[in-house]
């Protein structure tokens, strides 16, 4: 991971993911000449607000959006949350790797690492009141005290299986990540204390996602 060329702007607009992606990236652009693709952007539910941590070139493309995040004429306020003030700051690199290759072994489950695999059973993992779901293996990692991953698209024998989710469903798991964080642990948990991270999946052959 790195800290070079990564900034997190907080405080957006809860829009649709790809909505909001290619607002960030048309403002960058206009205002800042600074182009980046769709694989540049990561975007995360922060309650009732979003950000967005965006991947740059350079150093100096970094310091141009974090010096110039709220002047005037540049227009990211137009995709800030109402009344909020539209923050910006260097971060660490959150992307551990580029992709999974379909059967990758990712080792055994342990107190700090989860494996689901995912599909038709999503829906109740991420439904509290259950022994299994998101909600209880969070507050175990958490009371822990220790850095921990629930992985979804890995089988039980630890295999890479993956799952197939648009854009929408992406938006949704999200959203349910973030409500069971805010709403079912005491005290709540922000993205301050955790992510969300969609990885691709390949075949062997590396030819299909």
């Amino acid at each position: 991971m790195t800290t070079e060329h990564v900034v997190e702007v907080n405080n957006l607009k809860t829009e649709n993911d790809t909505i909001l992606g290619q607002a960030i990236q048309n403002v960058l652009k206009k205002k800042l000449n600074i182009d980046i693709s769709v694989d540049a952007l990561d975007i995360e539910d922060c309650g009732d607000t979003k950000s967005a941590v965006i991947y740059l070139q350079s150093i100096d493309e970094v310091n141009e959006v974090i010096d110039n995040i709220n002047n005037n004429g540049f227009k990211f306020t137009q995709i800030a949350k109402p009344y909020k003030t539209i923050s910006a700051k260097r971060v660490e690199g959150k992307r551990h790797i580029k992709f999974y290759e379909v059967d990758q072994y990712l080792g055994d489950e342990t107190r700090v690492k989860e494996f689901k695999e995912g599909g038709g059973n999503i829906e109740n993992f991420l439904r509290t009141g259950q022994k299994r779901c998101l909600a209880s293996y969070a507050c175990g990692i958490v009371n822990n005290r220790e850095k921990g991953t629930v992985y979804i698209g890995v089988n039980d024998k630890g295999l890479v299986v993956g799952v197939q989710w648009n854009h929408d469903k992406r938006d949704r798991i999200r959203r349910r990540i973030a409500e069971i964080m805010m709403s079912d642990l005491q005290p709540p948990l922000t993205t301050l204390h955790y992510r969300v991270i969609f990885t691709p999946v390949r075949s062997k052959d590396e030819k299909h996602l």
